[in-house]
């Protein structure tokens, strides 16, 4: 699945990433981390489908997008 990524978290994720769903969030943090160690070191932001997600239990069946963002503020 491609992973769309901003900022620094761009060079860090430089390939695709196989998951297989429906996955947790939690699982999906894993996977991402395992494939991406660096990023354990990092805060970051996940949307899924345009929506930020952020419950560990949260299920994801078949998204049409993954986001990983480094953290924004807004005003």
């Amino acid at each position: 699945m491609e992973i769309k990524t901003f900022g620094k978290i761009s060079e860090i994720v430089n390939k695709k990433l196989e998951l297989v769903f429906p996955i947790s969030f939690t699982e999906l943090k894993t996977a991402i981390e395992e494939q991406f160690p660096a990023l354990k070191t990092l805060h970051y932001k996940i949307a899924i489908n345009d929506e930020l997600i952020s419950e560990e239990d949260h299920i994801i069946t078949q998204p049409q997008s993954i986001v990983i963002m480094p953290p924004f503020s807004g005003g």
